[in-house]
């Protein structure tokens, strides 16, 4: 995809994103093509704002770099994840079960939050920076529902019924795999603290 295409991919999404839609479904490009040429390069501009905020208010080079490289690797997990729920449960809603197509759906939703994104280097209060992030969510649900008819060929009357299962199954998992994460952290903490507790005292040992 040259910069120019993907540039009118964005526009298009952000402006007109019936039309868009109906255009992606056309191509029924293959998930890893989505991939490489369109989600891959858009999910830069969030990491690079990320290590940008990061540098200017003087965390260390190689923290900023670990924190924004886990970020953009859980995003691409966070991607196809979304991708299998929304294949997952295409038939219970009289869809077409087609991974590509879901996979294109999952990536291409997310452009306005990654585009937006940029605002976010300007160091608005806190207050506003979680109401923008809230309108954006609600604006890429809409973006998603809007695509779900072209891309999934879902009945007008189970698109809103489709779009709340998968975000909802979604927000589970997330939720899930954060409490694995947390309990897998303080395990490892308490390891590492019995360790060091074993070496001070074998030290102090006469």
């Amino acid at each position: 995809m040259t910069f120019l295409r993907f540039f009118n991919r964005v526009k298009g999404i952000l402006l007109h994103p019936r039309a868009e839609w109906e255009t992606i479904a056309a191509e029924n490009t293959p998930h890893y093509k989505v991939l490489v040429a369109y989600y891959m390069p858009l999910a830069l501009i969030p990491a690079a704002v990320s290590f940008a905020s990061g540098w200017m208010e003087g965390e260390l080079l190689h923290a900023n770099l670990l924190k924004n490289a886990f970020y953009y690797i859980v995003g691409l997990g966070g991607i196809y994840c979304d991708a299998f729920v929304i294949n997952l449960f295409a038939k219970r809603f009289d869809s077409i079960k087609n991974f590509n197509r879901a996979f294109a759906l999952s990536a291409h939703v997310v452009t306005a939050r990654c585009v937006f994104y940029l605002l976010f280097i300007i160091p608005f209060p806190t207050w506003f920076q979680v109401l923008f992030s809230l309108s954006l969510m609600v604006y890429c649900c809409g973006v998603q529902f809007i695509g779900l008819q072209p891309m999934m060929n879902t009945p007008k009357e189970k698109r809103l019924p489709y779009l709340i299962t998968t975000q909802l199954v979604n927000i589970a998992i997330a939720v899930l795999i954060a409490i694995i994460l947390v309990v897998l952290f303080i395990m490892a903490f308490h390891s590492i603290k019995g360790e060091l507790q074993t070496i001070i005292e074998n030290t102090h040992a006469p």
